[in-house]
């Protein structure tokens, strides 16, 4: 069951979700935070007796150091680097939000856990997030990578493939298959070439996978978008296999956006999970092809606003579970 937006809940998560490379604006052409010190630590993870026993969303507000229950808060980061700016979060901010999730309790889970929560509504630990870095940038790998390590963090990365051991400052296929091996990060896509901005018409602009391109006379044809994005998705799944071994489920919208035709091309080279930018909580048996999430890796993040922004999104979601983001999100860019 789906519903629009109320007003008032937009304008709460207008106000906690900072814009994002990846869900704003159009490229060019084609709560209290415990100051403990750091320690490590590791995954809860459910026992066999509760593995399928995921019961009703709910939010607890700290309660017994429970904030909330069967559900996840998925967060997305985008770049690491010494100062942190528009997408890109400072090193010493990620470290403090790494440190606040350790030390208040919230428990990162792996994708298998999620998948398992998601499709087949299996247990999951209380204060559940699932940490998330889109477009493969190599600080994540140099400076954001080893942090996780120390708190023995699991996370999805989507990098775009087609940029691997091509440009400069993304990810090489050695440092893919290295993320892949360490058994902390499983690798999805954020396309192989797609994630880039295509003229749609006269001063429009759209993400290439979203809608078919204009060249200044005419419009591809539905048949010629249709083969573009299938094969983009086929490139980008075999990019994965061939650098971890494995084919693996997990797509990122590029800007935040999709379509029924993209996650129909998606499906058919085996990515059944799609992350969104549109923010709300993931529930049992929501729709796995438009996953919510919030992005708390701006050059303004901390740990203090990631904490409120998940502890606000999970109390709107326990308020109203039946939300899910809708069949389609596209915004043209005017140019």
């Amino acid at each position: 069951m789906t519903r629009p937006f109320r007003l008032a809940e937009a304008a709460l998560l207008v106000a906690l979700l900072a814009l994002s490379a990846c869900g704003s604006a159009a490229p060019s052409a084609r709560a209290k935070v415990s100051a403990k010190t750091p320690v490590a630590t590791t995954v809860k993870q459910p026992t066999a007796a509760t593995a399928t026993a995921a019961g009703k969303p709910t939010f607890v507000g700290g309660q017994g150091g429970v904030y909330y229950q069967n559900m996840v808060v998925v967060l997305t980061w985008h770049a690491i680097a010494q100062t942190g700016v528009y997408d890109t979060i400072s090193v010493s901010a990620f470290q403090g939000q790494m440190a606040a999730l350790a030390a208040d309790g919230f428990h990162p889970i792996s994708a298998a856990q999620f998948s398992a929560f998601l499709l087949s509504s299996q247990a999951i630990p209380d204060n559940a997030v699932l940490l998330t870095f889109d477009n493969g940038v190599e600080d994540v790998y140099t400076l954001g990578f080893p942090i996780l390590q120390h708190f023995h963090f699991p996370s999805v990365m989507f990098p775009v493939l087609g940029r691997t051991n091509v440009l400069s400052g993304y990810f090489t296929s050695a440092q893919i298959t290295a993320l892949a091996k360490s058994g902390l990060v499983t690798i999805g896509s954020h396309t192989y070439a797609q994630h880039i901005g295509v003229a749609v018409g006269p001063h429009q602009a759209a993400p290439a996978d979203v809608m078919p391109a204009w060249n200044g006379v005419s419009t591809e044809s539905a048949a010629q978008f249709q083969s573009s994005i299938a094969n983009d998705a086929a490139l980008a799944q075999a990019a994965i296999v061939k650098w971890t071994g494995r084919a693996e489920p997990y797509f990122s919208d590029p800007f935040g956006q999709y379509t029924p035709t993209l996650i129909a091309a998606l499906a058919k080279a085996g990515f059944t999970q799609d992350f969104t930018t549109l923010g709300w909580a993931v529930v049992p048996g929501a729709p796995a092809d438009r996953i919510p999430r919030i992005n708390v890796g701006t050059g303004s993040s901390s740990a203090a606003s990631m904490v409120g922004a998940i502890l606000q999104v999970a109390r709107l979601t326990a308020a109203d579970p039946t939300w899910h983001p809708p069949l389609s999100h596209v915004v043209i860019w005017h140019t």
